[in-house]
């Protein structure tokens, strides 16, 4: 039997704030020790985006993250019952 990761996290970079104060909601996939980002379209700002994930209450952006996890575990059901080998970049190309 062979070991496998499956990880997915969602960021808000500092890095990417444009002159409104948003920054684009990313998703990080990383399989194996290999990983891929896409840029989702949607962005928030950095201190409602932490306070979001934080808060124990169900908020628009966690519904929505919510949304593109059930998506992501949608389309990697379809690449296992399909044969197609899994790995960050494949799922990012099908996502």
């Amino acid at each position: 039997m062979v070991h496998s990761t499956f990880n997915v996290s969602f960021y808000c970079r500092p890095s990417r704030v444009d002159k409104d104060g948003l920054a684009p909601v990313e998703l990080v996939i990383i399989i194996n020790g290999d990983r891929a980002t896409i840029n989702l379209p949607r962005k928030e700002r950095l201190g409602t985006f932490k306070t979001a994930l934080t808060s124990r209450r169900n908020s628009d952006i966690k519904d929505y993250l919510s949304a593109v996890r059930k998506k992501l575990d949608e389309i990697v059901t379809d690449m296992m019952d399909q044969g197609i080998i899994l790995n960050a970049e494949t799922l990012k190309s099908y996502f």
